[in-house]
């Protein structure tokens, strides 16, 4: 997952929610994980580099090729991509089985069957055999966020977009939903993801980016970030995480 960015600036009005971030992630990156204090442009960062949000300057190349932010090159960019955010966004009028078939037809072009023997194949992977005709209202926070993952997963996207994936789950159910994405990283999954799971990041990320008013300040190889963060505020972050954990 060969990733950079150069310069990137995201406004909303006088706020900056991106500052000129920069940074090179190297190609053998299998998970990249941002971290930093709610604000610091984690999930501004996110989108744009899921072709979700265009920014009003820099550029992002991925494996050396140049985003482009046209109406239609962006929505192309998107079917490449998987995404999963702190809300969910299922249908809740639709099945659990139908919210993943849905954009596999609608989206990626495939027939009704296909699209529905994907779709059932990926939630028994993820657990879910005996919910694909139940409605999100009928299933747990842990189960809907499953749900979502298999939505993601099932057009097979290059680039995994996870957005603090558990930041609604009570312990138990973060626990699921983190031990899944562990399997999506350790099968090949190419994912980025933004979290405050300090713990779990140790255990998936392959290289870090800290946030921090827009900025990059910080972008290393994960073993080294964790345990010596060379940025002051990094250091400050992590140690005020892990304090009573």
């Amino acid at each position: 997952m060969k990733l950079e960015a150069r310069s990137l600036v995201k406004r909303y009005g006088v706020h900056s929610a991106l500052d000129g971030a920069s940074f090179t992630v190297p190609a053998d990156t299998r998970c990249l994980v941002m971290i930093g204090a709610s604000g610091s442009g984690k999930s501004t960062l996110l989108r744009v580099l899921g072709s979700l949000l265009t920014p009003d300057s820099g550029q992002v190349l991925v494996q050396d090729r140049a985003l482009e932010w046209t109406e239609q090159a962006t929505l192309r960019q998107r079917r490449t991509n998987g995404f999963v955010f702190q809300g969910y966004n299922l249908f809740p009028h639709l099945t659990a089985l139908e919210n993943v078939a849905l954009p596999l037809r609608e989206v990626h072009d495939k027939s009704p069957d296909a699209a529905r023997a994907t779709a059932l194949e990926v939630l028994k992977r993820f657990g879910l055999a005996t919910h694909v005709d139940k409605r999100p209202a009928e299933l747990s926070g842990g189960q809907q966020q499953r749900v979502a993952l298999a939505r993601a997963i099932a057009p097979g996207p290059k680039l995994l977009l996870l957005d603090e994936p558990t930041s609604a789950l009570d312990p138990v159910m973060t626990q699921d939903v983190l031990d899944l994405i562990r399997e999506l990283a350790e099968g090949g999954q190419r994912i980025v993801l933004s979290t405050h799971e300090i713990s779990f990041a140790k255990q998936v990320a392959d290289w870090v980016l800290f946030l921090e008013q827009g900025k990059v300040v910080e972008s290393a190889p994960a073993g080294g970030f964790f345990a010596s963060p060379a940025h002051a505020t990094a250091k400050e972050f992590l140690e005020a995480l892990t304090r009573y954990r």
